[in-house]
């Protein structure tokens, strides 16, 4: 079948078939070029994503602090004059909340009140910890006579 419509003014034949063929080549040379595009910018979506995905790996491979409790245990009055040798008070602390996991808990005198005509002679160290809570242990020794003792501690995990 001859598609042909008509002459230009040269003479050439119009030809009705190759315009229409003509004008679906251009449409599809302007989807390929938005198609190169959209994969252009998907390519970069991936690349930015796989970076955020390297980012999101380091943050959960660091070290960091989830939740600190805090909080101060000391003896009670003239718990620790009198004797001789090592003497000790075991003070035990209740977190408000259990932790996940066993924290890390460090302790720092606060408070110390000694008879002056004595060495003065103390410790505190942590004795027990849990998930629920701590202990602990400030004592003295020798001759060495306290009248209050008091650490503040701190619990994180």
């Amino acid at each position: 079948r001859n598609n042909v419509t008509g002459h230009d003014s040269v003479g050439n034949p119009e030809v009705g078939t190759y315009s229409v063929a003509n004008a679906v080549v251009q449409q599809l040379f302007q989807h390929q070029e938005e198609i190169q595009e959209l994969q252009s910018e998907l390519q970069q979506l991936r690349t930015e994503l796989t970076a955020e995905a390297r980012k999101i790996r380091t943050l959960q491979q660091r070290n960091y602090i989830e939740r600190c409790e805090s909080g101060v245990l000391g003896t009670p009055y003239n718990v620790l004059t009198s004797g001789s040798g090592y003497r000790y008070r075991d003070m035990t602390a209740t977190f408000s909340r259990p932790f996940r996991t066993t924290p890390v808990v460090t302790v720092g005198l606060s408070t110390l009140d000694d008879v002056r005509d004595r060495n003065l002679r103390v410790a505190a160290r942590v004795t027990a910890r849990s998930a629920t809570g701590l202990t602990v242990r400030i004592g003295t020794w020798a001759d060495s006579r306290l009248y209050v003792a008091e650490v503040y501690w701190m619990a994180c995990v």
